[in-house]
């Protein structure tokens, strides 16, 4: 038995406080062969019960209010598990600070976000996609191998979006390539968890010239957009290592994380073709709730899959809902598993953006970008993307599938199957 699991089971006995219901089975193995296996215990258990993975404890809660107010409650003994950033620079990443430190540089994060006028952006936005989807097309009369070409396609328009947004590097621009191809070596794979030599030297780079950008004299730039995120910042005065340091990894798990969820927008297109027509069809026309149809499809996507959990250490013991959550355990916010619960979603496991024109969710039923004051700050932004993302290709290809079968577990997310890829179907004028 790990340490771990003795100190819980100890310290249960100690305080007279009972641990939460559950076998001490391994969710992590289970999980590959049944996805809904938290669910299914959470039914017969009720919203908070405990398990195995990664050889520790793990209490898992299901349900956005119960885990809204555990948040609410414990923020200050959890900290959040992520990538670790502090050799690269202080104070590490902002989503594991704490304190004042913690509010310090999110609200000068929010600040920074607030006055972006996105509608700046759309034309080298659409321009940007609308290059690469041609691309693709092109390149898809060539290969059987589309998987391989197309990957990379939505992570150049997720990278090349982010850099704009952070950065204000013109599409096309020499800065602009240049950062594409930094951020190609800092994670040439995806995200990597594992700080080497080689994301160290990447990110010096990276830093070295966005330091250039914010020093360049007022007459050479040009090739900046003035809207950005750092240009934001850089008129407030001096931006230290921290927060310089946290906008370029922003960007880096940014675009990892909306190139997976441009994967599965692909995969819900091809699946669902009458609303690709609509979304070209009825474009910014929206619905009672405020939202067009291409903003319900990423909504419904994000429902369904890309969002999926929060992980949190627990550094003291912790009463909750009449149970110890021990020290040294790790928490599973359970997002997936809420967003499925058919209380809120009827028929929780069919792909309806319909819903989301008709109904608005509380925090209580919907929260794909987290809870309490580390709420992502970056969620309309996301939105945005995919929504953009979507216009462009309903205006001009229908989506067809290729090598379509279940998910799998990737590295961080579930993604649509291994060969899983699209043709695109040029529209006629």
């Amino acid at each position: 038995m790990k340490p771990s699991v003795e100190y819980a089971l100890a310290k249960s006995k100690e305080k007279g406080l009972p641990l939460p219901p559950g076998e001490w089975v391994n969710i992590n193995q289970i999980e590959w062969k049944n996805r809904r296996f938290l669910l299914d215990q959470s039914k017969q258990l009720g919203p908070i019960f405990k398990a195995l993975c990664w050889d520790g404890p793990w209490i898992c809660i299901v349900g956005l209010k119960e885990s809204q107010k555990f948040i609410r409650e414990n923020d200050a003994y959890l900290t959040p598990q992520t990538l670790r950033l502090q050799p690269l620079f202080p104070l590490g990443f902002l989503r594991q600070m704490k304190g004042e430190t913690h509010q310090k540089y999110r609200r000068a994060l929010v600040r920074a976000i607030d006055p972006i006028v996105f509608s700046a952006y759309e034309s080298q936005h659409r321009q940007m996609i609308e290059e690469e989807l041609d691309a693709f097309y092109t390149v898809q009369q060539e290969t059987n191998n589309l998987r391989d070409a197309f990957i990379p396609s939505l992570n150049r328009i997720a990278s090349g979006l982010l850099i704009q947004i952070f950065f204000g590097a013109r599409y096309g621009s020499e800065n602009f390539k240049k950062l594409m191809h930094l951020y190609h070596a800092l994670g040439p794979n995806g995200l990597e968890w594992q700080i080497g030599d080689q994301q160290r030297q990447a990110f010096s780079e990276i830093r070295e010239c966005i330091n250039e950008q914010i020093n360049v004299s007022s007459t050479s730039r040009r090739e900046w957009l003035p809207e950005s995120i750092i240009e934001q910042m850089r008129t407030w005065g001096p931006i230290d290592e921290t927060m310089l340091g946290n906008l370029i990894y922003m960007v880096e798990m940014g675009r990892y994380d909306m190139y997976s969820l441009f994967r599965w927008l692909a995969k819900f297109a091809a699946d669902s073709p009458e609303w690709i027509d609509r979304i070209g069809l009825e474009g910014d026309q929206h619905s009672a709730t405020g939202k067009t149809p291409a903003e319900a499809f990423v909504l419904e996507t994000l429902r369904l899959e890309q969002s999926e959990r929060l992980l949190r250490t627990v550094e003291e013991d912790i009463e909750f809902g009449g149970y110890l959550i021990p020290k040294h355990a790790t928490v599973r916010l359970c997002l997936w598993e809420a967003h499925k619960l058919p209380t809120a979603f009827p028929e929780p496991f069919e792909f309806k953006p319909q819903r989301f024109l008709d109904n608005r969710y509380s925090l209580d039923q919907y929260a794909p970008f987290g809870l309490g004051i580390r709420k992502c700050p970056l969620a309309d932004v996301a939105i945005r993307m995919g929504t953009l993302l979507l216009k462009v290709m309903a205006e001009n290809f229908a989506v067809e599938p290729l090598n379509d079968g279940p998910p799998i577990r990737g590295m961080y997310h579930w993604e649509p199957a291994y060969p899983f890829a699209v043709r695109l179907v040029r529209k006629s004028a």
